[in-house]
């Protein structure tokens, strides 16, 4: 989660012990899609996962779905004799 105003806003009231629906009005998309929409960081949820530390290149299509095709049969014949 990208640090912002409203990030601090929502790991303030988790904090406090807040539960999942007093969270949701601050989480939904409806309040930040606007933020976003205008490049105002500050009053947006932007997610920001671990992938990009660990993302070497940026592949095509193919490459991607060619990638996801092989690993899954390399799994699938880990698994088919376990």
């Amino acid at each position: 989660m990208y640090k912002s105003k409203i990030a601090e806003e929502v790991l303030e009231a988790e904090r406090k012990g807040a539960n999942l629906e007093e969270l949701l009005p601050m989480i939904r998309m409806q309040k930040s899609r606007p933020a976003v929409l205008k490049g105002d960081v500050d009053n947006a949820l932007m997610v920001c996962g671990q992938v990009d530390d660990i993302m070497d290149d940026i592949p095509t299509i193919k490459e991607a779905v060619d990638s996801i095709i092989r690993e899954a049969k390399e799994v699938y014949e880990k698994i088919r004799y376990a």
